[in-house]
């Protein structure tokens, strides 16, 4: 039996930076994923600082397809 749910499991903002970790729990994959798909082009990041980095919330959302109402 599968238990695992399609929503996901880790909440982020509705909107605005969500740090590398929190967006790899958001999308239940590793931080080594999140990054290939960086370097895959499927996911962008942003320098917030020398040693900062974001994603944006709202692009977590659309990969993901929810939608915040």
């Amino acid at each position: 039996m599968n238990t695992q749910s399609s929503k996901p499991y880790f909440q982020i903002p509705e909107s605005g930076p969500v740090r590398p970790a929190e967006a790899a729990a958001y999308l239940r994959v590793s931080r080594c994923t999140i990054y290939e798909w960086v370097k895959a082009g499927r996911l962008t990041i942003h320098k917030g600082g020398p040693r900062t980095s974001y994603f944006r919330a709202e692009e977590l959302r659309r990969i993901t397809g929810e939608v915040v109402v």
